[in-house]
């Protein structure tokens, strides 16, 4: 076949792909609108609503400088996300329908995207839009359309296609300078929203190598796929230098490996590979912050990932038209088989990109089975018909019902308990819902019920305390603080909690000493600096007072209370000048009529100053 014969048949399965593009925009559009009415859940809060007064154009030279992760909490480089929200801010602000909406129509479009890549590799009419249909309505898609702190996965998605499909354009025709910067500015962007984007290059390769024998191309045609790939691969390179270099999280290696070891996890491999197959074929239970408390052992996960290798094989070996996807599926799930230690082993999210490659494989596979039989042709359609309008029926019942899971951080958490009722992460969360809603009681139940299943939690011991602390309860609040000490010796948060509790009951001796070891445990926390300076001057030691509270300034320049306190702690200590600069600091931080009170107070100290 020629260059021109190849692109005018790539043309032309574009131009009659439209329709097909537009029905399966649609159909994910309708099925994922009710999320439109959900608030903020989950990670939400953290990514989306406390950031949301640094997410405003003065702030954007920060997404690209190592603030980027104090900034926005963020624990890995993602600035395209980031700027998806600064771009969310702007118009919407704080309604969450915006935010909602944009995920809603990037997942609509990541659809469309994946059933026109779906028909350049397979050249086939109907399977590519019954695999984007399925892939559309499935409800393991529910968890990363519904909660807008999880776009991440549906932007690399997008971009990842998008590099995809120019690249199978750019192979039908000489290379063109700008569809190659075009594909590498996708991949570009695909990179710079999620890590896993970095399967594209080594996928494009695999892609190639698994291509039947009939197309495979000649050693002309070979060498310009390579000239073709090296812009991408000179992107991945310069990529990992600033992810993985220049931008690299300090804690971001802070997970440790199911196992203990990378020996002993790749014992659990197969158990998790059965997991997440299981969550595509039967997507039913779904829930957040999963464990491996409910997937199968070691000895089902070994017994099962046997006919799974044997029918990826039989797939690859003979059906040519799913091999591409096959290999899509797997390059997608590779980095999230834990490899690489991850904070959650198994989440439905992971399996965003994959679920693409599988249900056009599972698709392929059952196409070809039933072709295989030797029955009436009317039969086999009407074979075919009733199972794929079934299946999109029980898939789009079952979206809806995931999704009204996730309306709220209440629908959240308590689902989750329904499906794993010693999710210990799962009960704080809760608790912390209940917290949040005023309803302390329930907080506490919660808690006192995750000490009794987890005794080791220090989180549920410390939050009994501050609970126990705010309703004056200092005997309750004390034991349960001094639990968590027990179980953490070295925990700066407790021994701050510590300090609180003494100084609510002016015991400041004891606050002050409390305060100290907090801060020798996190020299970093302006928080613990700023309690033993201010603590120092209500014990009428204000010479002490000033080195904590310039250290504070330092890590916390734009501390309301440090440079108030600090303003104190000069003015007694004979230095008026100095006072009045660190006033002048706190006045221009004022943001309440209450700090504005403060300020008149202490100026009216300095001035009486002879």
């Amino acid at each position: 076949m020629t260059e021109n014969t190849q692109y005018r048949t790539c043309r032309e399965i574009l131009s009659s792909s439209v329709p097909g593009a537009a029905l399966v925009f649609v159909l994910a559009l309708t099925v994922f609108a009710p999320s439109l009415w959900h608030g903020f859940v989950w990670d939400d809060h953290q990514t989306i609503v406390q950031t949301q007064e640094v997410l405003k154009p003065h702030f954007l030279g920060d997404v690209f400088s190592k603030i980027y992760f104090l900034r926005y909490r963020e624990l890995s480089y993602r600035p395209v996300v980031t700027l998806s929200y600064f771009a969310d801010n702007a118009l919407w602000g704080r309604d969450p329908l915006g935010y909602h909406l944009i995920n809603v129509l990037l997942h609509s479009t990541a659809v469309a995207l994946g059933f026109l890549w779906l028909r350049l590799v397979s050249r086939r009419r109907w399977l590519p839009l019954i695999a984007a249909a399925l892939f559309a309505v499935h409800p393991i898609q529910s968890e990363v359309v519904n909660v807008p702190s999880f776009r991440e996965d549906i932007l690399c998605a997008v971009f990842i296609l998008i590099s995809l499909i120019l690249h199978e354009i750019g192979r039908s025709r000489k290379i063109s300078p700008l569809l190659s910067i075009a594909v590498a500015v996708s991949y570009a962007l695909a990179l710079f929203s999620k890590e896993t984007a970095l399967l594209l290059v080594p996928g494009i390769m695999i892609m190639r190598a698994v291509v039947s024998r009939r197309d495979r191309p000649s050693t002309s045609t070979f060498r310009s796929e390579c000239f073709r790939i090296i812009p991408l691969a000179a992107v991945a390179v310069a990529y990992a230098i600033v992810r993985f270099l220049l931008m690299r999280f300090p804690g971001e290696s802070g997970s440790e490996y199911l196992a203990g070891s990378f020996g002993a996890t790749l014992a659990l491999l197969p158990r998790l590979l059965v997991e997440h197959v299981r969550l595509l074929i039967f997507p039913f239970g779904l829930h957040a912050e999963r464990t491996l408390g409910t997937s199968p052992s070691i000895i089902v996960g070994w017994v099962c990932f046997a006919p799974i290798l044997a029918l990826t094989l039989f797939t690859l070996t003979k059906i040519r038209h799913a091999r591409v996807s096959v290999a899509w599926f797997a390059l997608a799930l590779l980095p999230v088989m834990n490899f690489v230690p991850l904070a959650n082993p198994v989440a439905e999210r992971y399996l965003y990109m994959p679920s693409l490659g599988f249900i056009f494989s599972v698709v392929a596979f059952f196409d070809y089975m039933i072709t295989q039989q030797h029955v009436n042709v009317n039969l086999r359609r009407i074979a075919s018909t009733t199972i794929i309008a079934s299946t999109l029926t029980v898939f789009v019942c079952h979206s809806f019902g995931a999704g009204s899971t996730l309306e709220t951080d209440l629908s959240l958490w308590r689902n989750v308990l329904v499906h794993e009722p010693v999710n210990a992460k799962a009960r704080n969360n809760l608790a912390l819902t209940y917290d949040g809603h005023g309803e302390v009681e329930k907080a506490i139940q919660q808690y006192e019920t995750n000490t009794q299943l987890h005794p080791e939690n220090v989180y549920a011991q410390r939050s009994l305390g501050r609970l126990y602390q705010r309703g004056k309860r200092y005997e309750d609040a004390q034991r349960r603080y001094e639990s968590a000490l027990h179980l953490k010796p070295d925990s700066p948060r407790v021994h701050f909690l510590l300090g609180t509790l003494c100084e609510e009951q002016v015991r400041l001796e004891e606050a002050l000493e409390w305060y100290r070891k907090s801060a020798s445990l996190n020299i970093t926390s302006a928080k613990a600096h700023l309690a033993v300076g201010s603590t120092l001057v209500r014990l009428g030691r204000s010479k002490e007072a000033i080195y904590p509270l310039n250290l504070a300034a330092q890590l916390s320049p734009n501390n309301f209370d440090v440079h108030l306190n600090l303003a104190v702690a000069l003015h007694e200590t004979g230095q008026r000048n100095t006072a009045l600069r660190a006033l002048q600091r706190a006045n221009q931080l004022v943001t309440s009529p209450e700090q504005s009170s403060k300020i008149r107070r202490v100026a009216a100290l300095i001035n009486r100053m002879p």
